[in-house]
């Protein structure tokens, strides 16, 4: 053949032989060979006994040969009928006078049974029940195979069909059926060469830097891991994880850090201005996120240290009507990545965290989303407030959807706030012990320095808990891009 689609037609119009047709014979034709191999080997004893002067192998290498003989035989036989079958079926289908070559693929293949059909175009088989078959030749894979011989001159080729909608953007394009087919259906990007170039150019200028990418990578890994543990593996998986790729979290990265630099500078500006006095808005830091990437970028910012405020508000941006739920998955696979970090701030004293309600046409399936990531948020929740002494105060803005829920997991979070500060001092306690402590540096401290020391490192009244509604929210909080 000159080419592998002249071959590929080869095959389909039946001038190549395939495995096909003598499969369901092979078993009878096994048991037939292996009963005259027997016989010849028979044969070949007995002759052996009959001419003692003979060599003792003679006999056998005789039946092998015959039989190795016939076999080739055998299978070429075999190869020219089926050769034949599909060369006798081709010439009935050109000489049936039909205008569409094509046709013959409309009915069922030389390898059909009489239980099941076989589709040459498809390469697959369908059951022998009434109207089956014009089920296949009706649906949308065997009109893209036939698409694909008609325009290819081979199967398995990526094609629309022409009563299909072509994608709405470049990108959806080239998801659907790769670039250079997308490219054949003019839903190639435009700019041309030129522009493509150009794109390339400013890409490679904003390339964010290989300590940004492995951030960026390891975010990833654990947003993935919130997600398969808050919904497991499926659509909403496979949607929401696309919001995590490495390159746009780099670039939420290097966003969420000029935006807390500018809130560093405005603080020091503040406090300058006040001339000692102290300023409400000194050690506070308010963020307005909109997608997963940012709230994971935030929680970078929390892990390596450069968000440690006295006061956190995080406000979660209400979505477009349109959104889709992936989007709220991955909001809510975020928030976990934040609460532990937290624990490690000395100074975080009050915790706001406020989400939208879900609203739209499909606000019951984003609430029904949003009751099932938040059981997985509640623990981290009270993680946080066992493990953090400084923290006072924290706040919950809810939608209506969530306030069941953390209502019967708020005895749960009480209980942990009150043992924090005891956990704290459960440590310091015993250098005060004349023999257990006897050699630590704080038995030289005066009692009284030491209990105003605990009382502000961590104070015996605990945490307090306030949830809200989130619609009497108002946030006025800085974006984080």
């Amino acid at each position: 053949m000159q080419s592998d689609a002249e071959f590929a037609a080869a095959v389909l119009e039946g001038r190549v032989a395939t495995r096909g047709p003598w499969r369901a014979s092979q078993p009878q034709q096994r048991r037939t060979e292996s009963t005259q191999g027997s016989q010849g080997r028979g044969r070949g004893r007995s002759g052996a006994r009959q001419h003692p002067g003979a060599r003792p192998d003679a006999g056998a290498g005789g039946s092998k040969r015959a039989r190795h003989g016939k076999q080739q035989q055998q299978q070429h036989q075999r190869q020219h009928g089926h050769g034949q079958d599909y060369s006798s079926r081709s010439s009935i289908a050109g000489s049936s006078g039909s205008a569409d070559p094509l046709s013959v693929y409309g009915q069922p293949g030389p390898r059909s049974t009489a239980r099941v059909a076989h589709c040459t175009a498809c390469d697959v088989f369908v059951p022998r029940r009434p109207g089956d078959w014009e089920v296949h030749t009706a649906g949308i894979r065997h009109r893209r195979q036939l698409l694909s011989l008609r325009t290819f001159g081979e199967p398995n080729r990526l094609v629309l069909s022409a009563f299909e909608s072509p994608p709405d953007s470049a990108e959806a394009a080239q998801r659907l059926v790769g670039a250079k087919a997308a490219q054949a259906f003019g839903l190639a990007p435009a700019g041309g060469a030129a522009g493509r170039g150009q794109q390339a150019g400013a890409a490679t200028a904003a390339a964010p830097c290989p300590q940004l990418l492995q951030a960026a990578r390891q975010l990833r890994t654990e947003a993935l891991k919130q997600l398969l543990n808050m919904f497991g593996v499926g659509q909403i998986y496979n949607s929401a994880a696309a919001a995590f790729e490495e390159h746009h979290l780099a670039a939420c990265l290097q966003q969420a850090a000029s935006v807390l630099d500018q809130q560093q500078r405005q603080q020091h500006g503040a406090a300058a201005s006040s001339a000692g006095s102290s300023s409400s808005s000194a050690g506070s830091s308010r963020w307005t996120v909109s997608t997963g990437a940012e709230l994971a970028a935030l929680a970078h910012l929390a892990l390596t240290g450069q968000l440690d405020a006295a006061e956190l508000a995080v406000t979660l941006a209400p979505q477009p009507a349109e959104a889709p739920r992936s989007q709220h998955a991955a909001l809510a696979a975020a928030l976990p990545l934040l609460l532990p970090p937290l624990r490690r701030s000395a100074r975080l004293a009050c915790l706001r965290l406020a989400l939208p309600a879900p609203a739209g046409p499909d606000g019951v399936r984003l609430a029904q989303l949003w009751q099932q990531a938040w059981q997985s948020t509640l623990p981290a929740l009270r993680e946080l407030l066992e493990s953090s002494a400084p923290l006072r105060t924290l706040r919950l803005e809810l939608p209506s959807c969530l306030h069941e829920s953390t209502a019967a997991y708020l005895p749960q979070l009480h209980a942990a706030a009150e043992a924090a500060p005891l956990a704290v001092r459960r440590h310091v306690l015993p250098a005060l012990h004349p023999r257990a402590g006897r050699c630590s540096l704080l038995q030289l401290l005066p009692l009284g320095v030491l209990r105003d020391v605990l009382d502000l490192a961590a104070p015996l009244q605990p945490c307090t808990v306030h949830m809200t509604e989130a619609a009497a929210a108002t946030a006025a909080a800085q974006p984080a891009g």
